[in-house]
């Protein structure tokens, strides 16, 4: 490991992708989940909004990577469009919903061949039951929004998510809704339940 703390400046010898091992982090692990978050992401990171699980993904017990997930995003237009559900409904089914609000590989571009997808199939695989165990109920869909100015999204299409469409540039704050902010792309896959929409909707 050279580079900036915590990054990979090369791939390490031997390194598979296959080999990576993606869990949660440990309590005693979580300040430094926080700590690379907030300074190699590119949002920075100081706590999730609601609920929250921190992943890391390790390889021989090093950490090449780590994702953030958190209680779905309050308000997204074209995802209330997509699931067809009322605004009733949504404040009733809103806690089925996880966002995928941090992804970082720890390591320069190139680096590790292909991890992002493994990553994330590997997680989406265990989230529902995760969130069960932490917080008492499962996840039906998985959320997550992409600055299209910086990333093409390549993991979430590879992984077969759906692209809904721009989101309108409003972040919620102390309850109310401002402008001016970037418009993220936003993708969703359904998880652990073939007929998630149809729970959503009643």
């Amino acid at each position: 490991m050279d580079g900036a703390e915590g990054v990979f400046g090369s791939t390490p010898p031997g390194f598979r992708v296959r080999d990576v091992v993606v869990r949660l982090a440990t309590p005693e692990e979580r300040c430094r989940w926080d700590a690379l978050a907030d300074r190699h992401h590119y949002l920075g990171f100081k706590r999730f909004a609601g609920r929250g699980l921190r992943y890391v993904f390790a390889w021989r017990g090093r950490w090449v990577g780590l994702a953030g997930w958190q209680s779905g995003a309050f308000k997204c237009g074209v995802r209330e469009r997509w699931i067809g559900w009322s605004p009733e409904q949504q404040f009733r089914r809103l806690h089925l919903i996880g966002n995928n609000t941090r992804f970082l590989i720890l390591g320069a571009p190139g680096v590790f061949p292909n991890p992002a997808s493994f990553a994330l199939a590997a997680m989406t695989r265990r989230l529902s039951a995760d969130w069960q165990a932490a917080f008492g109920h499962p996840l039906l869909l998985a959320e997550s929004f992409v600055a299209p100015d910086r990333f093409p999204g390549t993991m979430y299409q590879v992984s077969n998510w759906t692209r809904l469409g721009l989101t309108r540039g409003y972040a919620r704050a102390s309850g109310r809704y401002t402008p001016g902010h970037f418009k993220m792309s936003a993708s969703s896959a359904a998880m652990s339940c073939r007929t998630a929409c149809s729970v959503f909707i009643f």
